[in-house]
């Protein structure tokens, strides 16, 4: 009887001990389970990144090409913005283009280039205020010339034309503005 009592306390003790082996295989089995769908989880949303990644860089290839495409028609229809000009070379410009028409200028005012802001980007601005002198023909040309054909970006803010007692005697008072980056 000790035998069989022996044998049926190994058998329970044997039991038992698989019966923990089997818990425990079954707790690493759901941990595996588990890991292995967040893994399965995680390489999905990578594959989305990589996917969204992909047509991000196309658009932005697609942007660049747009982008110097605008640039290169822009600089070709002469509507990029200049760099900023010498105030000097500014002033010897309208001088001598005064001097074509036969009008004598008078640089009454020039302010220095300043900042200014429009839509998150900082542009350059010059201002400038003459007095130009000569026959009414001759300054209507050369403001006409001053605006359209001097600098793209040139444009006369204000113009008061003053007709003198004689054709000679006119004179004009305005303000210039020059846009640059």
């Amino acid at each position: 009887m000790h035998i069989k009592s022996i044998a049926v306390v190994l058998l329970v003790a044997a039991l038992a001990v698989l019966g923990f082996l089997f818990k425990g295989y079954q707790d690493q089995s759901a941990l595996a389970e588990a890991a292995s769908t967040r893994l399965a989880a995680s390489n999905n949303r990578i594959n989305q990144l990589n996917q969204q990644n992909e047509a991000l860089e196309s658009q932005n290839a697609d942007n660049a090409a747009s982008q110097a495409s605008l640039k290169e028609a822009a600089a070709a229809a002469g509507l990029e913005l200049p760099s900023r000009l010498n105030s000097n070379d500014i002033l010897q410009d309208i001088l001598a283009l005064c001097d074509k028409h036969s009008v004598t200028a008078i640089p009454i005012s020039a302010n220095a280039w300043t900042p200014l802001v429009l839509q998150q980007r900082t542009y350059s601005v010059f201002k400038m205020t003459l007095n130009l002198k000569g026959t009414e023909t001759h300054l209507i040309d050369c403001v006409q010339e001053l605006q359209s054909q001097l600098y793209p970006t040139l444009k006369v803010e204000s113009l008061l034309l003053t007709r003198g007692a004689s054709d000679q005697d006119s004179s004009a008072a305005l303000n210039i503005t020059i846009y640059a980056r």
